[in-house]
């Protein structure tokens, strides 16, 4: 898992967000469903990571096996969004991959 307050400090902040084609896909599925409160969280768990603010009580870690690249935080009850960090010399980028349940993540 990075560490937020050093990226924060050599960074300042994320330069895009770049929402992946899962992602996108399940954000439509939760649109489709009228999720708008669960959609709402999800903002503003972008939102925090992209201001490498992330609050105590969404549990932040990294992955393992096939999708160790990737750190996970939790938006909602079971709900999980599945996050990296991409950087460069002058930038980071937040990329968002997916939105699963822990059921569906261990099956991946």
């Amino acid at each position: 898992m990075p560490n937020l307050k050093i990226l924060k400090s050599k960074y300042g902040q994320v330069r895009n967000i770049v929402l992946g084609n899962k992602f996108t896909r399940e954000l439509k599925r939760l649109e489709k469903d009228h999720k708008n409160d669960i959609i709402e969280e999800i903002k503003r768990t972008v939102d925090e990571l992209a201001s490498f603010n992330v609050s105590k009580e969404k549990s932040n870690h990294p992955l393992k096996g096939k999708l160790s690249d990737y750190d996970d935080i939790h938006i909602s009850g079971d709900l999980i969004l599945v996050y990296e960090y991409r950087y460069g010399k002058l930038y980071v980028d937040l990329y968002a991959h997916d939105i699963v349940t822990h059921k569906e993540l261990k099956r991946k």
